[in-house]
């Protein structure tokens, strides 16, 4: 299994904001029942490479299919092979560090 985060960005588009196209990205991930959570910056996703690199050029033509003429896609994508990880794991383990520093 792999993490990609993956942050859609949508050009051009008149508006500062870009909420509603991260929405309409949001809304096809939960029709397509994957693992992944939203953040700030982007979007988490968990699967294996094949099915996130897919994914990734679906994501990435969301936008397009609302009108949008430009879309820049940034893809980070993190595979470790020796142990499962899960979403949400690394950043337990760190919050945990800093819990156990704290006393």
């Amino acid at each position: 299994m792999a993490f990609m985060q993956i942050t859609v960005l949508p050009m051009e588009t008149g508006k500062t904001g870009l909420s509603e196209y991260i929405a309409d990205i949001q809304e096809l991930l939960r029709d397509k029942n994957v693992e992944y959570e939203i953040n700030d910056m982007g979007t988490i996703i968990n699967g294996t490479p094949s099915a996130l690199f897919r994914l990734a050029e679906e994501l990435h033509s969301c936008p397009f299919q609302h009108g949008v003429k430009r879309v820049i896609t940034q893809i980070a994508l993190d595979e470790r092979r020796d142990k499962k990880q899960g979403l949400g794991e690394k950043k337990g383990t760190v919050l945990s560090i800093l819990t156990k520093r704290k006393r």
